[in-house]
């Protein structure tokens, strides 16, 4: 068992629940309940973010999986690419925007699941 790629699984499943739980009523709901926007564009919005959070579960379970089995890197070197992606995306909203860093934790998270994998494959 790798312990880098429980570490890892494990934060993209917490990730997960954060941006289902905390993430929807705080930013799905508001959206659905503007006056004037079109069913469509909410149940895209709505859509979109749900499909954040079921990328998120396949993460966590494509880290599982390859901790049990070590044959399975490339699955993990595309998820720790996609995590990192996803870091750099966040930090260049942050730097092009007025957005504080503290208010975009998920930056925090992705990181340690691509630093996590990354650590793993090296081990």
């Amino acid at each position: 068992m790798n312990s880098y790629f429980i570490v890892s699984g494990s934060m993209s499943l917490i990730l997960a629940g954060v941006h289902y739980l905390v993430g929807t009523p705080r930013v799905v709901k508001p959206i659905n309940e503007v006056d004037g926007l079109s069913a469509r564009i909410k149940l895209l919005a709505h859509g979109s973010w749900q499909a954040v959070t079921v990328m998120l579960l396949a993460m966590a379970g494509a880290m599982f999986w390859a901790a049990a089995h070590a044959e399975s890197t490339a699955l993990v070197v595309l998820v720790c690419l996609q995590a990192a992606a996803i870091t750099v995306m966040c930090l260049v909203v942050v730097r092009k925007t007025d957005v504080r860093i503290m208010h975009t934790p998920q930056i925090f998270g992705f990181a340690i699941v691509a630093g996590t994998a990354a650590m793993g494959l090296m081990v």
